[in-house]
């Protein structure tokens, strides 16, 4: 059953492309240019960008982008990083349902995202930083739950992928 609802979700998600090339939305060409600076940089050295950049793309993602430049180009990775995005989201709901539940609820809870409209906005306007650090914060609640120390590496990387969503990381943490 999960493998039907992941393939439902792919096909929503992977259809717009099959008659364009061109992610959707306009934030992608904002992440390629990114993607291009970061390219030119050496490792450590975003600090000397511009600033709106630094506030606005916190260095996590371009980063981990930066290292895979040796096999794909920017161009390249664009429509593959929003599908594993999704894939992450995808699998981190249900990881996280399934440990705070069972795998009934966890079915139900990823049909509700693979036909969720907000969801496909998110994807469809490119915010691959929100997908990603959403879940990022999914996984994080069972880390806590089972008190593990991985805990204590996803939770500055969500601080450096997006700040929004670490303000709700450092309200779970206070509930918590």
């Amino acid at each position: 059953m999960v493998y039907l609802i992941l393939l439902v979700y792919l096909v929503i998600r992977v259809y717009p492309y099959v008659f364009s090339p061109v992610p959707l939305g306009y934030d992608p060409g904002l992440y390629l240019y990114l993607f291009r600076t970061y390219s030119h940089l050496a490792p450590f050295a975003y600090t000397s960008l511009p600033t709106w950049i630094q506030e606005v793309y916190p260095p996590l993602l371009p980063f981990v982008v930066r290292f895979t430049s040796f096999v794909v180009t920017p161009e390249q990775i664009l429509i593959p990083l929003v599908l594993l995005a999704s894939l992450a989201l995808f699998g981190s709901l249900y990881y996280l349902m399934n440990s705070l539940f069972n795998k009934k609820s966890a079915l139900v809870a990823l049909s509700l995202l693979s036909v969720s409209m907000i969801q496909y906005r998110f994807y469809w306007y490119y915010y691959v930083k929100n997908i990603f650090a959403a879940s990022l914060l999914l996984c994080l609640v069972v880390l806590l739950k089972k008190k593990s120390r991985l805990a204590w590496i996803v939770a500055p990387a969500l601080i450096l992928l997006h700040q929004p969503t670490a303000i709700l990381m450092v309200i779970l943490l206070l509930v918590h």
